[in-house]
């Protein structure tokens, strides 16, 4: 709303795309040099397009926004125990530590999926144990049956894409890449991105 006021005050009109906003000044009102100030104030990249100036979202704003999810300090240990138990337990250990693995579970499912990713596959120690989870095709089945239905959920919602810069920077991976597989729901191919 802020942002709506704010264009319309000083001439702007606003086109949302799956992208970013664009903001298109018209050149009639404000110089480029203006519009570049004007622009800083916004966060904006500005950028030359056709005979218009535009003011165009850049790549990284709204990487803020992914550490607006939820993830306490129990929810990190909680998490951290589970994929470390997973990638060093055998079969036998884990099912002595099932109920424990099961109320960690149950303590984290509230944290979105894109953050408990982030939490993973920003930290070396926990991505190695990722690598050591998919070595056993059952573990591997397992992590993924808890995953994707919430990936698919929040996908959805259209609660992926407001996220999507602030992950990738997180994890060190392309946002285009990550944004393909997730157009195509293709979830396998975006977690083993990840890897």
């Amino acid at each position: 709303m802020k942002l709506w006021l704010f264009c319309v005050f000083f001439g702007f009109r606003v086109f949302a795309s799956s992208e970013f906003t664009e903001i298109k000044a018209f050149c009639w009102d404000y110089s480029k040099e203006e519009m570049t100030v004007r622009s800083t104030a916004l966060k904006l990249s500005p950028c030359i397009g056709h005979a218009n100036f535009y003011l165009m979202k850049g790549n990284d704003l709204g990487s803020e926004d992914f550490y607006t999810l939820t993830l306490t300090q129990e929810d990190g240990q909680n998490i951290h125990f589970i994929i470390k138990s997973m990638a060093k337990s055998g079969w036998f250990t884990l099912l002595k530590k099932k109920s424990e693995m099961e109320r960690c579970g149950d303590s984290v499912r509230h944290v979105h999926p894109l953050r408990f990713l982030g939490f993973i596959f920003s930290d070396p120690q926990r991505k190695h144990y990722m690598h050591m989870v998919k070595k056993s095709t059952i573990k591997w089945s397992q992590f993924k049956g808890g995953l994707f239905p919430n990936l698919k959920k929040e996908f959805d919602r259209g609660q992926l894409y407001p996220y999507l810069a602030g992950f990738a920077k997180a994890v060190g991976v392309e946002k285009q890449l990550l944004a393909h597989y997730i157009q195509r729901e293709d979830w396998d191919g975006f977690l083993n991105a990840l890897l």
